[in-house]
Parts: C-alpha cells; sequence; structure tokens
C-alpha cells in the first residue's frame, strides 16, 4: 500500500488530513534490493532522523539494504596503487606531497606545497549542491579575509551534468588560473 498520511504537526493547514501516495514508501516495499551511495547511508535511512518517516520500510529490507561507497574501491589503496606519483600510508605520509605536486601540475595549478586542496567530483548539478559554490563558496575559498590576498586555497571541480554549471566551470577556471581546475 502507497498510502501515506503524515503527523498532524507535518501537515500544512488545519483541515490538511495528510494523506498523499508516497511513490518512495512504494518503492520500498516492491523492490528486492535498495543499495544506497555508502554503508553510514544505509545505516541512517533506518534512523527516525534520516529515514523520514521511512526508517521502518528501510530497516524492513534487512540484508537486502546495503551501501556501496561512491565508487572508491578497498583496491584503492595508496600504498599499493602504481597510478600515483608515489606511494604513501597512514605511517609513512611522505608519498603525499610528491602526489598533490603531480595532481597540481597535471591540473594547471600553481604548485605549491602550502595551500589547501579543495576537490568536488560529482554530477554537476543543483541537487549535489553545484549552485551553492556557484552561489560564493569557490570565491568564499579562494579569499582570505585577514588580508585579502589569494592563493592559500586551490579548488577543483570535475563533472558533467547542467549546461550551465559546466560554462560556470570554465568560467570560474578562467577567472583563477592557477588556482581553480574546472574540468567539465
Amino acid at each position: 500500500d502507497v498510502f501515506f498520511v503524515y503527523p498532524e504537526h507535518m501537515r500544512s493547514w488545519e483541515l490538511d488530513k495528510g494523506e498523499c501516495i508516497n511513490l518512495t514508501k512504494g518503492a520500498l516495499i516492491t523492490c528486492d534490493r535498495v543499495l544506497t551511495v555508502s554503508q553510514n547511508y544505509a545505516w541512517e535511512i533506518c534512523t527516525p532522523e534520516g529515514g523520514f518517516l521511512l526508517e521502518h520500510h528501510c530497516k524492513s529490507k534487512g540484508i537486502y539494504l546495503a551501501g556501496i561507497q561512491n565508487g572508491i574501491e578497498d583496491t584503492w589503496d595508496p600504498l599499493f596503487d602504481k597510478q600515483i606519483a608515489a606511494q604513501f600510508s597512514a605511517e609513512d605520509l611522505s608519498g603525499k606531497a610528491a602526489c598533490k605536486q603531480f595532481l597540481q601540475k597535471s591540473l594547471g595549478l600553481r604548485e605549491d606545497p602550502n595551500v589547501a586542496l579543495v576537490g568536488f567530483v560529482g554530477r554537476l548539478t543543483t541537487q549535489k549542491g553545484v549552485d551553492i559554490l556557484q552561489d560564493g563558496v569557490v570565491d568564499w575559498l579562494l579569499r582570505d579575509e585577514g588580508n585579502g590576498v589569494t592563493g592559500r586555497v586551490q579548488v577543483i571541480l570535475m563533472g558533467n551534468g547542467d549546461k550551465h554549471l559546466s560554462e560556470w566551470l570554465k568560467y570560474v577556471e578562467a577567472q583563477n588560473k592557477g588556482n581553480v581546475c574546472g574540468y567539465a
């Protein structure tokens, strides 16, 4: 039954009975398996805070509810990865600087070991929050409020999706050469 009734405190006006068809509930009831973007998110949607009134339906999937980490596999271990500039581990971070320098150089960023690198890789759509980055977050990251100096942070934005956001990536890179890589 995909019929759903919202609790009284969530209804918009006094005569609202809170009745609706909830397609997400219907999908949870009829699907064979639920896969989320991470194991943590699979756990989160089973809680009242993250389940949005559907946590019981999520929990009912039992072993058929799982998370797959957003494309990152266990085989991507920097200690054994031959595709990166240098290997490193949690115990020995010495190769990390060489990887950072290689990334900066290959993306046309100013090579500076002292800047922070901030990255986004995802679909260029408002659903992923890219519009928030566009509405001033990138400018804020690049600006040092203390003395007006730029260059303490570099931003890497990669993805494809909405045309206006792809064009914005090209624009923000052109305006901040050496500090921003917009790869669409």
